[in-house]
């Protein structure tokens, strides 16, 4: 009693290590601090109508249990729980055997440990906020902006990338939309891509949707390593990837190939690739071999309806946490993320009719942009 509770606040995935080791290892230390790590609910081990992937929750449940607000409830709960009932801290707080509740988190979270200490004062002394998307959620943000900071930190990692991409990226995409419909033509171009034919998603019929999906993974792969452009170097995946749409030598097409054949190598789409097999096991005969070219349903989240681009632009991926994160940004936790003429990426805006389509057919449920803003 008497020291502070860093209350750490997890988000949109599985809480398999300590998020930020500076708290547990550092400031927990210097303060004699306690350190609470709830998980968020639906994700990880937190499941409550028992989730796996061979049993997803119905949209009813989704819709009922599954809400920021519900969310930041628990993560209070728990950590009153500690407070009182384990540590035995005093509720007055100008007892010497206050523990003041300080809330972290980072992104998603960070946006929870602002409306904790916004709604429930009383408990959350101090919330402390890192990149909270507050504007993305409030739709008061550019929908262009975050993929423009993408470009930019491809120029970091290599001057003269950005260019590289959208140079490569624009003439793929003529190439598709040049062959057109035709299906043994648009198996030719997927092929020579490095894509693999029998993996192309069934709701995928046309060119332009091809080009559209096939472009996602390239944007998200892109999104994905500017998260991870810390501290700059020609290691990061960043630098890695500029290199191979700077190759001078390769055409454009084959440089599309060649970073999907990079992205193949990672040990994220290994795994990924492994959870697909078990689940089709029936069908692939070949499940035992590594695959020679990219399987395009890799990223799809589970569930009916799939798409390449799920309701989150900055990606979402296969397995269980990422189904759950589709409906959070299909319900309350709606983020307008686009492609504008100034990215390195084919442009294409996002528009509220396109979610709403998209959410209906995977979770029928309506987005409601502007809730938490009339809720908080």
């Amino acid at each position: 009693p008497g020291h502070p509770i860093f209350l750490v606040i997890g988000g949109e995935g599985t809480l398999d290590r300590m998020l930020y080791p500076f708290i547990n290892d550092h400031l927990a230390k210097t303060f004699g601090a306690f350190v609470v790590q709830p998980e968020h609910r639906f994700y990880g081990e937190s499941q409550p109508v028992g989730s796996t992937l061979d049993n997803l929750p119905t949209n009813a449940q989704l819709e009922t249990l599954l809400t920021p607000h519900q969310a930041m409830e628990d993560m209070l709960a728990i950590t009153q729980h500690y407070r009182y009932e384990e540590l035995g801290c005093s509720a007055d707080k100008s007892s010497e055997h206050y523990c003041p509740v300080i809330s972290v988190g980072g992104s998603y979270p960070g946006f929870l440990s602002a409306m904790m200490r916004l709604v429930h004062p009383e408990i959350v002394d101090i919330g402390y906020a890192s990149s909270a998307p507050l504007l993305l959620y409030s739709q008061d943000a550019d929908q262009y902006g975050y993929y423009e900071v993408v470009t930019k930190s491809a120029d970091v990692a290599s001057p003269g990338c950005a260019d590289a991409v959208k140079s490569t990226l624009m003439a793929v995409v003529d190439d598709i939309v040049q062959e057109g419909d035709d299906s043994d033509k648009f198996d030719d171009v997927a092929a020579r891509m490095g894509i693999c034919i029998d993996t192309i998603p069934a709701y995928i019929t046309s060119a332009e949707l091809f080009a559209q999906e096939s472009m996602m993974i390239v944007e998200d792969t892109f999104a994905d390593a500017n998260m991870d452009f810390y501290p700059p170097s020609e290691e990061t995946d960043m630098a890695q990837m500029c290199k191979i749409f700077q190759d001078s030598v390769l055409s454009p097409t084959d440089k599309v190939a060649a970073f999907y054949a990079r992205l193949m190598a990672g040990d994220d789409y290994q795994e990924d690739v492994k959870e697909i097999r078990i689940e089709q096991h029936e069908k692939r005969k070949k499940k035992q071999e590594e695959p020679t070219c990219f399987e395009m349903r890799t990223p799809l989240p589970p569930g009916p309806n799939s798409t390449v681009s799920c309701s989150d632009w900055s990606g979402c991926g296969p397995g269980l946490d990422s189904f759950m994160w589709e409906f959070q940004e299909c319900s309350h936790l709606v983020v307008q993320t686009g492609f504008s003429d100034k990215s390195m990426f084919p442009p294409r805006p996002f528009t509220m009719k396109w979610l709403t389509e998209h959410c209906q057919s995977k979770f029928e449920v309506s987005p409601q942009p502007y809730l938490l803003v009339e809720k908080w």
